[in-house]
């Protein structure tokens, strides 16, 4: 089994050459030709994956040593959580680049002056939460993407203190649709599966949240999109809120917190539902 991890975030390229084959020239004759079109097409290896349309995709994408990778896994960031006796939810936000220093920052989903939330532009510079799979290996046998969510650890502790651990937190993906490029054909009922699932903080076990699990399944790019409000695509469709959310219970300690998100995509075929 063939096993590809990534603690953050992995190259697609397409070889056509013409096989040489013996030509026949059955019935023939003055006013009839038969001939034949001839192509090969070979596992794709090396090059980028392309973002998939319509913006903003999930990114940043980068490269794929192979023919089956991770082609993009999106940092997550969610606003403030003020501290209180009970349990609050965030939705993960949306990231934006800067074109001069090449820098990732999130968007906030807290509403600023008139009540306004900060603008999305829906272009490559912003970055939908989620993650996407390229597969071109040409053989449809399926794969399987895994993450498993680390300790959420105070940083930027002080010399001498005991870095804390927030308690109880979650992680929630809801269930939603793979997308693919618009132009790729023959992928009716071959889309991979998204499934809805909590991971709990510190919990080593991993989740299945894309899967292609039967033959023919995920061939190509494949991205799921968790959006954290209504949003206008590039290409002027509507989608609908859909966020990975992160839910922390009262009476943590204050404090900066990370956790690792641990991806795994292995060439072994799992439903959704398996973990």
């Amino acid at each position: 089994m063939k096993k590809n991890k990534i603690i953050t975030s992995l190259i697609l390229t397409t070889g056509i050459v013409l096989a040489a084959e013996k030509i026949s020239y059955a019935a023939d004759n003055d006013l009839n030709r038969e001939r034949s079109a001839n192509v090969e097409i070979t596992e794709g290896s090396g090059g980028d994956a392309n973002p998939i349309d319509p913006y903003p995709p999930t990114g940043p994408i980068v490269p794929v040593v192979g023919s089956l990778g991770i082609s993009s896994a999106t940092d997550l960031y969610f606003d403030a959580i003020p501290l209180s006796s009970s349990k609050v939810t965030r939705d993960a936000l949306y990231l934006r680049k800067d074109n001069a220093t090449g820098e990732v920052s999130p968007i906030s989903n807290i509403t600023g002056e008139n009540g306004n939330l900060p603008e999305v532009p829906s272009d490559a510079n912003t970055y939908v939460p989620g993650y996407s799979v390229i597969d071109t290996r040409g053989t449809g046998a399926g794969w399987t993407l895994t993450l498993t969510l680390g300790d959420f650890i105070q940083q930027n502790v002080a010399s001498g203190a005991t870095a804390q651990t927030l308690k109880g937190a979650t992680l929630s993906f809801p269930q939603v649709n793979a997308i693919t490029n618009k132009d790729a054909v023959g992928v009716e009922n071959k889309d991979p599966k998204v499934s809805a699932q909590i991971l709990t903080a510190g919990d080593t076990s991993s989740k299945v949240l894309m899967a292609a699990s039967n033959q023919g399944e995920g061939m190509g790019m494949w991205e799921a999109r968790y959006h954290s409000r209504e949003l206008t695509l590039s290409d002027d469709t509507v989608v609908a809120k859909a966020p990975i959310q992160l839910t922390v219970p009262g009476n943590n300690y204050a404090g900066v917190y990370k956790a690792d998100l641990t991806w795994n995509l292995t060439d072994t075929p799992r439903a959704t539902n398996a973990q």
